[in-house]
């Protein structure tokens, strides 16, 4: 009886002599080196909105907001108002769609306070742009639109919202998506946006 072992591929015999990398859960992929400069420009952005609008959004009084987000993806969010009717949102969550991955994103949005009218509080409908970097085996850098409803308490500094977004991711390959999630923030120095 003549027992043949098949011949271990390239990629198996990379990883028996990378001291394991494989089996401890780490993939190495020729094709990141895009991820690097990408990961650079989210923080480039992310240092740009927290230190070049920090300085209006402060001497406007103006407050930021902690919670947590639920969907896709599902996570922490913030929200930091720049004016009384635009802000930065953002969240860094977890998606579970297809691969499980980190989903960092970041969006501009506007708030319009005439669309509905609530005896307590307020509901502005808003939209907005942004982007989204999503840390996966291949890690995707996009394009997100954002619309949706966010309750603002009257009397506490807590506001509810809901959302859809759009996706459309640019690298490493042209995909097009869609999320939602729903949500709630805790916001400091409060007072309440809008007229």
């Amino acid at each position: 009886m003549n027992m043949h072992t098949p011949e271990r591929s390239t990629s198996e015999r990379r990883d028996r002599t990378s001291g394991g990398a494989a089996r401890a859960g780490r993939r190495t992929r020729p094709g990141r080196a895009w991820s690097g400069a990408a990961l650079a420009a989210a923080a480039g952005l992310v240092a740009l909105i927290a230190f070049g609008g920090a300085a209006p959004a402060a001497a406007q009084g103006e407050h930021f907001g902690l919670g947590f987000i639920l969907g896709e993806p599902t996570g922490i969010c913030g929200k930091y108002w720049l004016s009384q009717t635009e802000a930065m949102d953002w969240a860094a969550a977890w998606s579970f769609v297809d691969e499980k991955a980190l989903n960092l994103q970041l969006d501009y949005v506007i708030h319009d306070f005439g669309v509905f009218h609530v005896s307590r509080g307020a509901l502005p409908l808003y939209y907005g742009i942004g982007g989204r970097l999503k840390f996966e085996d291949d890690s995707r850098l996009g394009l997100r639109g954002v619309l949706g409803l966010d309750y603002l308490f009257a009397q506490h500094p807590v506001d509810v919202f809901v959302e859809i977004a759009p996706l459309v991711d640019l690298a490493p390959k042209t995909d097009f998506g869609l999320s939602g999630a729903i949500g709630m923030r805790i916001f400091f120095q409060w007072s309440r946006p809008g007229p």
